[in-house]
């Protein structure tokens, strides 16, 4: 009965909807967390260093930039080339949509690189900006 109901593509999206809202709540749960943290020493009027509020900020921030855009990059250059070697055999319907998701890939880890390397030459956010 629950087979008619929804097909293999249904369910297929359905986990990627569950995993993507599982990393999503992951995501804010660590960020309650480490401002609870951060209140908590701010109640209890303990000094609170830059150093020391970016290593209890750096778990809720998520991973590094450049292992995501290496990823999206990766993922960029093997889904064309997997589209192409299914094509090979005479499913050449493979090559076309893994290519246009391959590309956005490509461009969304160019684009995390390049943020990340805009982020990193620009002054940091606890150092008074010189004019």
């Amino acid at each position: 009965m629950l087979q008619d109901l929804m097909s293999d593509g249904a369910v297929f999206w359905l986990f990627v909807a569950v995993a993507v809202l599982a990393g999503m709540v992951k995501g804010i749960v660590a960020v309650r967390e480490a401002h609870k943290t951060l209140r908590l020493a701010i109640e209890r009027n303990q000094p609170l260093e830059p150093a020391v509020v970016d290593r209890i900020l750096a778990g809720s921030r998520g991973p590094d930039p450049r292992l995501r855009a290496t990823v999206f990059i990766a993922l960029g250059l093997a889904l064309p080339i997997a589209g192409y070697v299914f094509g090979l055999d005479g499913i050449l319907q493979a090559f076309y949509p893994a290519a246009a998701v391959g590309i956005v890939f490509l461009f969304l880890g160019i684009a995390q690189w390049a943020f990340w390397t805009t982020n990193r030459m620009s002054p940091s956010r606890h150092e008074p900006f010189d004019s």
